[in-house]
């Protein structure tokens, strides 16, 4: 039974929550200044492959990859949600990666993480400003896959989770992702 719509910020939360999405760490830097946060993305594109991502408009990681005009994307494994809270915490130094004992590999001086699912390296193609946020739409210039097994970490319901049992349709499915 469907209940009828409200506008009250609790009952819009709630439906936010609802949406389960990958969870990643946004990399950017700039001469020996690299920061890190915790976010989430979504694909723009196939061709040109491109991604979105919201970065706090005022946040370090905003302003380094604003002034580098790139980021990367580190897509997280469901055992490393412990990098994902950690990466959302304020850094202690010029190095956030360094402060959190992060491995960094490099692609055009933009750092990513060096263990973690899988990598996007993004040139900024847009910003948009939407209140404290700035959604970075990055065209994808390079990319790389993990080499450790284990499935997508996700966020759903304000918390952590693994992507579960694959859904019988996928025989049926068409989608290119």
């Amino acid at each position: 039974m469907q209940r009828d719509p409200e506008s009250t910020v609790d009952v819009i939360f709630d439906a936010l929550r609802w949406l389960a999405m990958p969870v990643c760490v946004v990399g950017s830097g700039v001469g020996t200044a690299r920061s890190c946060a915790t976010g989430t993305l979504s694909y723009v594109s196939l061709d040109p492959p491109m991604i979105a991502t919201p970065l706090g408009l005022g946040s370090r990681t905003y302003d380094l990859a604003h002034r580098a005009g790139a980021f990367s994307i580190s897509l997280l494994r469901d055992d490393q949600d412990l990098i994902a809270v950690q990466a959302a915490r304020a850094a202690i130094s010029e190095d956030k990666f360094n402060d959190l004992s992060i491995a960094v590999q490099i692609w055009n001086d933009v750092p990513a993480m060096a263990d973690c699912g899988s990598v996007l390296w993004c040139s900024i193609e847009e910003e948009y400003a939407v209140h404290d946020h700035v959604i970075c739409v990055g065209r994808i210039r390079a990319a790389n896959r993990g080499e450790a097994p284990g499935v997508p970490l996700l966020r759903h319901q304000a918390r952590y989770y693994a992507t579960g049992e694959l859904c019988p349709a996928i025989d049926d499915a068409t989608y290119p992702l």
